[in-house]
């Protein structure tokens, strides 16, 4: 059978009970990417943090799905590399969850980057559709790149 992707959670799946990566993983993880495989990496941990968990020759081969909840609206966040910009400013006791301030710039400014991390968030209480949520992920997307998602 042949796969397309392969999504993998960080905590409880590709970690280790001492917070990291396996060399038998990362060897497998490699192997499946050298074949054609896409790596995808979800987890709830803010992007700074997978920085510093996984090793570099995941890193550099991954997409990455940040599942993280700021806020109780949904809102469109975007990396590049590792400068991250929003669409709002967050108050401080949301700043004090994470590491580092976005940038805020308007739809349009963000549609002039090509993000290494897209980032929606929020909470299931908010009213956006997942077709909505699709279509700005969708935004920063072309050609090269696949985005897909089950909401």
């Amino acid at each position: 059978m042949n796969y397309k992707a392969c999504v993998l959670d960080l905590d409880g799946t590709l970690l280790n009970s001492s917070k990291a990566v396996s060399e038998r993983s990362t060897q497998i993880i490699l192997k499946a990417a050298k074949a054609g495989v896409k790596i995808i990496i979800a987890t709830a941990r803010p992007p700074r943090a997978v920085m510093e968990l996984l090793p570099q020759s995941i890193h550099r081969i991954s997409s990455f799905i940040y599942c993280v909840r700021l806020d109780p609206e949904v809102d469109l966040s975007i990396e590049v590399e590792d400068k991250w910009y929003s669409l709002r400013e967050y108050d401080e006791k949301t700043l004090s969850q994470v590491r580092g301030r976005p940038e805020v710039k308007t739809l349009e400014e963000l549609g002039q980057y090509s993000p290494t991390k897209i980032i929606i968030s929020g909470s299931k209480g908010s009213d956006w559709t997942a077709s909505e949520v699709r279509s700005r992920a969708e935004y920063f997307t072309d050609g090269s790149r696949e985005a897909h998602s089950n909401f």
